[in-house]
């Protein structure tokens, strides 16, 4: 009986040995280790070998136990030995990447609004320091080199959605960067979520990101540049004072301009610059607007000034003097020039905003022509 059992061990050792040396070629080729980048189906066919090879140190100690009852050598099975080894390492590599794929998962349903790229960044860092803990030989498995590379590229991500953040994106960079990553989402505050960002897998896009950012930078800088021009000449006002002859009030003229020439030249300077930008394009037409305004608001007031000017000298000679009666034709000319120069003085009194004075209807057509009467009747 002793013999028949003594063989029947020796037979199941055998077959055992050729068992395990099968498992061993289909864990190498379609194992948790052999699946690459995968790391989905890795983790998803983990547990099965693992009972798989559970079941076959079930055997060995049964294998064992009969060997040494019937005085056989203990068969070693060094494979084994180095499957379970390999397992194990593999399971610590997929317990770090399970634990990373759920943080990732709750983190990845914040609302962009409400990013917190410390708890990110400490996330991941808690990670890749468990990673880097393991020993080198498991950190050298396939699935540790893609397991660090995934962290790796995650934790690289994070500085460019800080990046992303910046006040001064608009729509149109998001459109531009989903259109150069080949992403499509809705960016609204209440439903945009991280899930969109890590979608796009922003470490392949670091220079695109950089482009698109720079851009925006560049443009804020010029949206601000015309705005402040816009907010300006929005709200600046002439001076205007009373005109006094001796004691009678002669109606109004306009203060000191230089203040206004001089921010009017700046303003001007700065347009030219902002025009010239490649980043001026979302604002060229406004730009190119105020160019021509502004342009049409210097013009105003350099007729302005020389008609009030000419209509100061020619008011003290044609009011109440005796050159009335001597020059008929004249005095009546004045008299028409100064109705319309006092209604526009009036005018300017009721709304002294310059941009709205100098681009009234017909205002540079009536000075210039004023100036012209002006200057035939001296």
């Amino acid at each position: 009986v002793k013999k028949k059992f003594t063989k029947t061990t020796k037979h199941e050792t055998k077959d055992f040995a050729a068992a395990l040396t099968a498992f061993a070629t289909k864990f190498r080729l379609h194992g948790p280790g052999s699946v690459g980048d995968d790391l989905d189906t890795g983790l998803e066919i983990l547990g099965k070998f693992e009972n798989e090879l559970e079941e076959f140190e079930r055997k060995r100690q049964e294998l064992a136990n009969a060997e040494k009852l019937f005085d056989l050598s203990i068969t070693m099975h060094p494979e084994l030995l180095s499957l379970q080894k390999e397992m194990k390492g593999l399971r610590q590599i997929y317990d770090i990447y399970k634990a990373q794929r759920v943080a990732k998962e709750e983190w990845s349903e914040t609302l962009w609004a409400d990013l917190n790229v410390q708890l990110l960044q400490e996330g991941i860092d808690g990670f890749l320091k468990a990673f880097r803990k393991l020993p080198k030989d498991v950190r050298n498995l396939s699935v540790g080199f893609h397991l660090e590379s995934q962290m790796k590229e995650f934790k690289e991500s994070i500085p460019l959605l800080l990046d992303l953040k910046h006040e001064a994106l608009r729509e149109r960079h998001w459109r531009t960067l989903m259109a150069r990553t080949g992403t499509e989402f809705e960016m609204r505050a209440d439903t945009f979520t991280l899930e969109n960002m890590f979608a796009m897998q922003l470490h392949k896009y670091t220079e695109v990101i950089g482009d698109i950012v720079t851009a925006a930078v560049k443009e804020l800088s010029i949206e601000k540049g015309v705005k402040e021009v816009v907010d300006t000449w929005e709200s600046m006002k002439f001076t205007v004072q009373k005109y006094y002859k001796g004691t009678q009030d002669r109606g109004y003229i306009l203060g000191s301009v230089d203040e206004i020439l001089q921010i009017l030249d700046d303003n001007a300077m700065n347009l030219q610059s902002m025009a010239g930008s490649r980043f001026v394009g979302p604002f060229l037409t406004t730009v190119q607007e105020w160019e021509k305004s502004l342009s049409l608001i210097g013009e105003v007031i350099a007729v302005w000034l020389v008609v009030q000017r000419k209509w100061m000298y020619l008011e003290s000679i044609f009011i109440g003097g005796d050159i009335r009666s001597q020059l008929p034709e004249e005095a009546k000319k004045f008299d028409n020039i100064d109705r319309i120069f006092k209604k526009i003085m009036s005018e300017t009194v009721k709304d002294p905003v310059i941009s709205r004075c100098c681009q009234a209807s017909n205002r540079l057509t009536n000075l210039k022509n004023l100036c012209e009467g002006l200057e035939k009747c001296q």
